[in-house]
């Protein structure tokens, strides 16, 4: 049995979707820059944690979720409307190409925690292979359609292993679209970084680029960089 995760303003219940909360989504969640988005598309919402947040994180901001798999959607749509936005939150039980392939949607911001494994053993869980590998959603997919449907001027957030980050920002420029945000994520002192956000849009700029450091060895804890991008969401910060 799964218990619900509790926020600081709402809760997930994650139970039967095959991706449970986690750190990456709450990173992405927190880190995406959510302003002038009017219309959003959250790629994989899995159990809705990262459009939860962004909703959190603005007033009249009308959100779009898919997720491919029937449980975690029906958990999502329940999730979204146990919260205190459920008049903006708007989730679908279906693939990103089936979503798009009769109408053409045009978003301010697109975000998404992708599957990241390609050639890893796959699971016996089928649901666990679709949520983690490449078999329904690869990179090139979601950037292709990504760059088909944002506005002029707009962005399209991923968070992605640290080690894929050079093959996805070579996959972004070949449909036009141009790393112009990146943050590299380390767990704890002395370890490499694992993970990587990355903001892209269909207009160049100078990438900005930072770092972030979620915890210190020995008593120290987590680091005040972290607490203050997740102290909005997480109850112990």
């Amino acid at each position: 049995m799964t218990d619900p995760f509790k926020f600081k303003h709402f809760i997930v219940e994650h139970k039967y979707a095959p991706m449970k909360v986690n750190t990456d989504g709450v990173l992405l969640g927190a880190w995406v820059d959510i302003q002038n988005a009017t219309r959003v598309l959250d790629v994989g919402t899995g159990c809705g944690i990262i459009a939860l947040m962004l909703a959190q994180r603005t007033n009249d901001t009308l959100i779009d979720a898919i997720e491919i798999d029937a449980d975690a959607s029906i958990e999502a749509t329940f999730n979204g409307a146990s919260s205190p936005w459920k008049n903006r939150l708007f989730f679908y039980n279906i693939s990103v190409q089936d979503f798009f392939r009769d109408k053409s949607n045009s978003y301010n911001l697109i975000v998404s925690n992708p599957p990241f494994f390609s050639n890893a053993l796959l699971s016996p869980t089928n649901k666990k292979n679709i949520a983690r590998h490449h078999q329904e959603l690869c990179y090139e997919t979601l950037v292709s359609i990504s760059s088909k449907n944002l506005q002029l001027g707009g962005r399209l957030c991923v968070v992605i292993p640290y080690n894929s980050t050079d093959e996805f920002v070579c996959i972004a420029e070949r449909f036009n679209l141009f790393l112009i945000r990146r943050n590299d994520v380390t767990s704890k002192d002395g370890k490499s970084p694992f993970r990587s956000l990355l903001e892209f849009s269909n207009i160049k700029k100078d990438c900005v680029n930072s770092e972030l450091l979620m915890e210190h060895t020995g008593a120290e804890g987590y680091t005040a960089e972290y607490r203050k991008l997740c102290r909005d969401f997480y109850l112990k910060f």
